[in-house]
């Protein structure tokens, strides 16, 4: 018997609801190249090992946020790896003071 589980291909939709992912954003990874291997069926086909999938997600894998490159929270830097403050100004409210921001007639 051939064990087929290495080889079982997912459509879009099925890798779209396993992973919690829309399907157009599914396609932007596609077209950015930061998304799981695929494999184009036909021209409008797209299928994905489930290997391929289960490899994508390890490699995204993290153990802590800091770990993270980029990370909004805590600064990190890809380039040098340092964390740093993130002080980027604050933009003014475009609607104004709210009324709990008023002060009492």
């Amino acid at each position: 018997m051939i064990d087929t589980t290495h080889h079982e291909l997912l459509s879009e939709r099925e890798v779209s609801d396993w992973l919690g992912l829309s399907e157009p954003t599914l396609f932007r990874h596609r077209r950015d190249g930061t998304g799981p291997r695929f494999i184009r069926l036909s021209e409008r086909r797209i299928a994905y090992r489930r290997t391929a999938v289960e490899e994508w997600l390890s490699a995204r894998e993290q153990l802590t946020l800091d770990s993270c490159p980029d990370n909004p929270v805590t600064g990190r830097n890809q380039q040098n790896g340092r964390t740093t403050v993130l002080d980027t100004p604050r933009k003014p409210d475009p609607i104004g003071p709210r009324t709990g921001d008023l002060p009492p007639r």
